[in-house]
Parts: structure tokens; C-alpha cells; sequence
């Protein structure tokens, strides 16, 4: 069994991570109806992910495995 750590990301990490939750949210319903056309949603979901990660790293957490292969983002509730 392998066992993968969890780091706090970084800010050298955000473009990575960016890309990593635009092309996972790309086949998502509510991606497809906001941004029909696929090669711009390439383009425009991580952008829009990019301004979430910076948030969270401000003012919340972003978390990473150590391959970059997945990232949990945490905001503040109140």
C-alpha cells in the first residue's frame, strides 16, 4: 500500500493547481451550459479556479498531495 502525504499548498503551486480543477469541472453540467464552447472553457475554468485558489490561500487553506494529483480548498463559513 502506498501512502500519499498532504501538504499546505503554495503559491508556486496555484498555476498547477489552477489546471488540475479547470479540466476536472470541464465535463461538468453547469461548466458546459456557463461556457459552451470546449476549447474556451479550457482557457476560462482555470482562470476562474486561479482567482478561488489565491482567495483560499489568503484567506482560508488550500491543501495538496505531494504529487499535485489532487488539492482540497477551504474557505471560512462566517
Amino acid at each position: 500500500m502506498t501512502t500519499m502525504q498532504i501538504l499546505r499548498a503554495e503559491s508556486g503551486d496555484i498555476h498547477i493547481l489552477a489546471d488540475l480543477l479547470g479540466e476536472a469541472s470541464h465535463t461538468l453540467a453547469p461548466a458546459q451550459w456557463l461556457v459552451l464552447n470546449p476549447i474556451h472553457r479550457a482557457v476560462v475554468l482555470p482562470a476562474y479556479m486561479r482567482i478561488h485558489l489565491e482567495h483560499a490561500m489568503t484567506f482560508g487553506q488550500v491543501h495538496i498531495t505531494t504529487d499535485r494529483s489532487a488539492v482540497a480548498v477551504w474557505l471560512p463559513h462566517d
